[in-house]
């Protein structure tokens, strides 16, 4: 790699680095590209030479920061032939784990949350983080079925957005104020999700 390229691509790394800490301090609509370069180091033209919009900016910090993908690739990974109640639980630690609220990444995804209400562009991409989550889910339903392992046989992708929609909406609807209350609150709530979700299958 030229030293032009690589000086490119530490540019390109230090706007990502400085928009997902705005993103997920202000939120898309409350940060500016002009709060960016500044946070970056860098002039606007800059910024936007590299990326030519402020949604261009918001999806290249998604993809440098996948919120779920990358723990549900390894929590598979790790086991590729889990029994249900053993893959139920590492979802749930890694909900635990990606969604605290003192990850920024954690942060980020509630302004899609909120904001993609409003904002039809944003909620793509929400919704592409909660379809790719679905589809791991879904593959790895499909493999219980396929073993006979289900009490009943639901749709495989139906049973995977039963259980995500049922642990994003705990975590979303938490109104605790710190995060250690924030922790008991999850724990707990995600355990009953978790174990009203198995209780429908096996």
């Amino acid at each position: 790699m030229n030293q032009r390229k690589r000086q490119a691509e530490q540019t390109r790394g230090r706007i990502l680095r400085a928009a997902f800490e705005r993103f997920a301090a202000d939120g898309y609509v409350g940060t500016s590209t002009r709060s960016i370069a500044k946070a970056a180091g860098v002039s606007e033209g800059v910024l936007f030479h590299h990326f030519p919009t402020k949604l261009d900016l918001l999806r290249g910090v998604g993809e440098a920061h996948p919120i779920m993908a990358g723990g549900l690739t390894t929590l598979v990974a790790a086991d590729p032939n889990p029994t249900p109640e053993a893959f139920a639980k590492g979802l749930q630690h890694l909900f635990l784990e990606r969604l605290h609220p003192d990850r920024p990444a954690a942060r980020l995804f509630r302004v899609l949350l909120s904001e993609g209400a409003r904002d039809p562009r944003l909620s793509s991409m929400r919704n592409a983080v909660a379809d790719g989550a679905v589809q791991a889910v879904t593959s790895v339903v499909s493999s219980w079925e396929a073993a006979g392992r289900l009490r009943r046989s639901p749709d495989p992708q139906v049973a995977a957005r039963a259980l995500l929609g049922g642990m994003f909406w705990v975590l979303v609807m938490s109104d605790a104020q710190d995060a250690e209350a924030w922790t008991a609150y999850a724990e707990s709530a995600l355990q009953d999700a978790v174990e009203d979700w198995l209780a429908g299958l096996l």
